[in-house]
């Protein structure tokens, strides 16, 4: 069961398999493992002391960023998410800390959860696409239509509590959705970032 794996010079967690959203292009639809891993499907969800531990044997101390990221959705595990991030500034306070999420945290949970997340240094959502139609169509979240102006209040608050938030697409839409996506950033005052999808 893997819980930390390495992409490059950083570790990344993988905390639970849950997600909120079943992405046309998931990895986890052509893969079973990413980084040094070659699967990231769990036996259990690790409660705190577990993915400590399994940080630890990554020697994350060590690592250029820790990033809670793996075969599901952070967020659908805020509590155990937010222990091991404030264990881990509180024994390495200069840790870089980034999350990356889908950004229905705050509806799932049924309240703004962004000023929780004060805690990690960059905040990555995965917008994707540019409409809500075409959200919902190809990653077909549980909260329906209402979820991409979710995501996009979702990253406006987060500006208020997070240094470095990044709004991210897939690399696939074309050059004008792309253009749209990069305004969409800066009117939310956020960087913008294109993700390469296999």
């Amino acid at each position: 069961m893997s819980i930390a794996y390495y992409v490059g010079e950083n570790i990344y967690l993988n905390i639970t398999n849950r997600c909120t959203a079943r992405c046309d292009f998931c990895l986890r639809r052509k893969s079973d493992g990413y980084g040094d891993e070659e699967s990231l499907w769990l036996k259990h969800e690790p409660d705190a002391d577990e993915v400590m531990e399994a940080a630890q044997i990554k020697d994350w101390q060590f690592a250029s960023e820790v990033v809670f990221c793996g075969f599901g959705e952070p967020t659908m595990r805020l509590e155990v998410m937010l222990e091991v991030a404030h264990e881990m500034k509180k024994q390495k306070p200069d840790v870089k800390l980034r999350l990356n999420t889908n950004g229905l945290g705050s509806m799932l949970a049924e309240r703004d959860i962004t000023s929780e997340l004060s805690v990690f240094d960059a905040v990555s959502v995965s917008l994707n696409y540019i409409d809500e139609e075409q959200y919902s169509l190809h990653c077909r979240p549980m909260f329906g239509l209402k979820s991409f102006n979710g995501i996009l209040d979702f990253i406006s608050n987060l500006t208020k509590h997070v240094p470095k938030v990044t709004l991210t697409v897939i690399s696939f839409l074309n050059n004008d959705e792309i253009a749209l996506a990069r305004k969409f950033a800066e009117d939310l005052g956020v960087e913008f970032r294109i993700r390469q999808v296999a």
